[in-house]
């Protein structure tokens, strides 16, 4: 887990980290919100789709062709379908 980030000093704003701290870890995955956790975020952002199966699924794009590399959307799959996908590998 990173553990280096900036530092800001938050007043009584409520700093949201977006689909978890995905500057330093994988967007939308365990490591970004454990991330967001641990530097004291109020809350995260996540994007929240529905399997063919009705299993509700993290994952932010409409199309799941770019990231994993399967045709079409979340919706077109079901939960055991999607758990062989693998995100390809990417900068964050």
């Amino acid at each position: 887990m990173a553990a280096n980030t900036i530092k800001f000093n938050k007043g009584n704003t409520l700093a949201v980290a977006h689909r978890g701290v995905s500057g330093l870890e994988r967007e939308n995955t365990n490591p970004a919100f454990l991330v967001a956790g641990a530097k004291s975020y109020y809350g995260i952002e996540t994007d929240v789709q529905i399997s063919k199966d009705g299993i509700l699924m993290i994952y932010h794009d409409d199309s799941m062709e770019q990231k994993t590399g399967f045709k079409g959307s979340v919706s077109d799959y079901t939960y055991e379908e999607l758990r062989a996908a693998r995100m390809k590998n990417e900068k964050y």
